[in-house]
């Protein structure tokens, strides 16, 4: 299975690299090979077009891996803060990784589309 990782921050964010080294550390402990993309925002107008929560952010698959945050709508430029556990911090917490890593894995309908020669068999006029 392919495992598109997307590790998005600002420039000077305190909290990028610790955050950064705990994904690393995740995917290593699962024994994952994957290319971590990261990307940096620069600007508002990125922010919003990248759907940027804050600094940092992980995506796997397209997913964040904080529950619930395709339903927000504050992108910009700021540090992101994560409710984990009953407390807050400004990165995700190895628990909630480990969390969206699982969920990723084992959803079986996310990466097909992104599979070479699947956009032959799935139509846009279709259903």
């Amino acid at each position: 299975m392919n495992l598109h990782v997307e590790f998005l921050y600002f420039r000077g964010c305190p909290n990028q690299e610790a955050a950064r080294k705990l994904l690393v550390d995740v995917l290593r402990e699962n024994r994952l090979k994957v290319t971590l993309h990261n990307m940096r925002i620069d600007s508002r107008d990125e922010a919003i077009a990248k759907r940027f929560l804050g600094s940092p952010t992980i995506r796997l698959n397209g997913v964040d891996v904080e529950t619930g945050a395709e339903r927000r709508t504050d992108f910009g430029m700021q540090c992101r803060v994560y409710l984990a556990g009953g407390k807050y911090a400004g990165m995700p917490s190895t628990k909630m990784i480990r969390s969206a890593l699982e969920r990723a894995l084992t959803d079986s309908t996310a990466p097909i589309a992104n599979e070479p020669r699947m956009e032959r068999f799935i139509s846009p006029v279709c259903c």
